[in-house]
């Protein structure tokens, strides 16, 4: 409500109006607006998450350990891809012991 209405009277009056307006809108009219839904995240590489988190300041190892805690927790019941994501981890620290 705007600050100049500090008459009770006119703040009524603008309460009816609100009121008013309110009850003559219709959501059907007003569809939704879409919002960009970023991809899962099977779609980033296992190297790509664990960059990022080391990019923000984690060390190496704790990194690729929380990036295989997250896959394990999306993917619990996925044993190929939980899998897969312990192959990642040690090939990624394994890039990481030497240089690359």
């Amino acid at each position: 409500m705007p600050s100049l209405l500090a008459d009770p009277d006119a703040r009524m009056a603008y309460d009816r109006l609100a009121r008013a307006k309110f009850e003559e809108h219709i959501c059907a009219n007003h569809p939704k607006i879409q919002v960009a839904i970023p991809p899962p995240p099977d779609e980033y590489s296992f190297g790509s998450r664990a960059r990022q988190l080391i990019s923000r300041g984690y060390k190496p190892k704790d990194a690729v350990e929380l990036v295989l805690e997250e896959i394990l927790l999306e993917h619990r019941y996925e044993p190929k891809k939980i899998e897969r994501a312990r192959a990642d981890a040690e090939e990624f620290l394994s890039g990481l012991r030497r240089g690359l």
